[in-house]
């Protein structure tokens, strides 16, 4: 009997503690792909929010080499800017970023171009060896009104 009664207590608590099951709902996140396709270097490259946080900006530069493929792994789903420089002086930054913020709702590639590889462009930005122009699209094939902007150092 007392071998009874232990195992139906100990069936008991199984059951109550196999109840009790505990279900959490994690947002998804998603990864960014930022590929080179121009003739030059991407000297930095990060994204921010409409809350002015920055992702993916490190103190020592996020460089990419011409013909080579960056990402961004966890990122939530919201509104996203894309910034990049392509001219980085002892004074100065050329940054180019996307005009209107971009809906991250899955993984993502950006591929970054320049007329040798697309006729229309949306960016320019002159320096010492002339004007450069370059567009910005998605995997899907939107391509993206970019600004300039010069930051100093």
């Amino acid at each position: 009997m007392k071998k009874l009664f232990s195992i139906l207590a100990l069936a008991m608590v199984i059951g109550v503690f196999s109840s009790c099951v505990i279900v959490t709902h994690e947002e998804p996140t998603y990864t960014l792909y930022f590929t080179n396709d121009t003739q030059s270097h991407v000297y930095d490259w990060f994204l921010k929010d409409k809350n002015d946080n920055n992702y993916a900006k490190s103190s020592n530069y996020c460089e990419i080499p011409s013909g080579r493929t960056a990402s961004k792994s966890g990122l939530d789903k919201k509104d996203y800017q894309v910034w990049f420089c392509l001219l980085s002086t002892r004074t100065e930054d050329v940054y180019l970023y996307t005009k209107n913020f971009v809906y991250l709702d899955g993984d993502t590639v950006f591929y970054l171009s320049d007329l040798s590889f697309h006729y229309r462009s949306l960016a320019t930005y002159e320096n010492e060896t002339g004007e450069h122009k370059y567009v910005l699209t998605t995997s899907t094939g939107e391509e993206l009104e970019l600004e300039t902007c010069v930051i100093s150092k």
